[in-house]
C-alpha cells in the first residue's frame, strides 16, 4: 500500500495523536484521478459506484488456465459485488504484518484499497484490518453486484 498504510492506519486509532485522516485519502484521489485514463474502463465506474471498506471478502478463485481470479465481497451496506481480474499476472498475499486491528476473524475488514499502474497492466491491492495485504495484478477488469438478505 502507497497511501492507505498499516501505519497510516494504527496512528487513526490514538485520536490524541491528532492523525492525518484526510491526507492519504487526498493524495490517493489525486493520484488514481492522474491514471484514471490509462485503467481499465470498469475501474473507474467501480470507484465511483461501490465502497469496499469495513467490508468482508467472501471467497477468491483462481483459474490459472484462463489467467483469471474472481473475488466477491460483501460491502458494509448488504451489497455483494464480484470483481473480476482478467490477464491475471500475479497474485500475491502478505500475512507478515506483526500488527492488526479489531474486526472479524479471518481476514478482517477490508480497510482499504488502492489501484495502481505497473508495466503492462494494473495492480489492486487490499489492506484488511489483519494486516493482511493482498495484491492483485492483472491487464483488465469487470465487476458486478446483487443484493443480498
Amino acid at each position: 500500500m502507497r497511501f492507505f498504510t498499516m501505519d497510516w492506519w494504527v496512528s487513526c486509532q490514538d485520536w490524541e495523536s491528532k492523525p492525518d485522516l484526510e491526507g492519504p485519502s487526498r493524495a490517493y484521489t489525486e493520484y488514481v484521478t492522474s491514471i484514471e485514463g490509462r485503467l481499465p474502463p470498469a475501474i473507474g465506474e467501480f470507484r465511483r459506484a461501490i465502497s469496499l471498506h469495513d467490508g468482508t471478502l467472501l471467497n477468491v478463485t483462481l483459474n490459472s488456465t484462463q489467467q483469471m481470479l474472481m473475488a466477491g465481497v460483501e460491502c458494509s451496506n448488504g451489497v455483494v459485488v464480484g470483481l473480476i481480474y482478467l490477464g491475471l499476472d500475479s497474485f500475491e498475499i502478505d500475512a507478515q504484518e506483526p500488527r492488526s486491528l479489531p474486526g472479524p476473524a479471518k481476514f478482517g475488514d477490508i480497510g482499504y484499497h488502492e489501484f495502481a499502474l505497473v508495466e503492462d497492466g494494473f495492480a489492486h491491492t487490499w489492506l484488511f484490518s489483519s494486516g493482511i495485504e493482498m495484491t492483485i495484478i492483472a491487464k483488465n477488469f469487470a465487476w458486478d453486484t446483487m443484493q443480498i438478505g
